[in-house]
């Protein structure tokens, strides 16, 4: 599959509203407790791609070096690698109901740009699982390119 053929999912953080952070689709936490008075809800989320809280505890607590937790989210999102792949990727929404993730949603978190480019937030880590998943990934508005994961 070309890189032309790959649905485009777009992964940032929940204070970007604008292209090219946000494609022009649904917007989908992928966040162990986002917190609905900062927006980090969404239309809903998007169950493979959420950190075990435990996970995401034990890192903003200092007691899980961060390392170790992207060790341990990728190992639990590669178990899950079939359900990556465009098409079989759900997202279970507020309103009702489960959907696939489809081409221009966005998945979002609460991270900073800094802290994702930096390498320690989940979304991008999940943004390489998606590229290898066979998505056209957009993180933080800079497509990644599927060589470079």
């Amino acid at each position: 599959m070309s890189a032309a053929d790959r649905p485009t999912v777009f992964l940032t953080n929940a204070a970007s509203r604008r292209p090219p952070h946000r494609g022009p689709g649904r917007v989908l936490t992928i966040m162990a407790r986002p917190r609905p008075r900062f927006g980090e809800l969404g239309d809903g989320r998007v169950p493979a791609l959420v950190p075990e809280w435990a996970l995401v505890a034990g890192a903003k607590a200092g007691r899980l070096p961060m390392e170790a937790y992207r060790g341990r989210y990728l190992r639990d999102v590669h178990a899950r690698a079939r359900q990556l792949v465009p098409g079989e990727l759900t997202a279970v929404l507020l309103e009702g109901g489960s959907r696939p993730v489809a081409d221009g949603d966005t998945l979002i978190c609460a991270c900073s740009r800094a802290a994702a480019a930096e390498g320690r937030c989940h979304r991008a880590w999940a943004a390489e699982a998606l590229v290898a998943a066979g998505w056209r990934v957009v993180l933080d508005g800079a497509p990644l390119a599927p060589e470079a994961v």
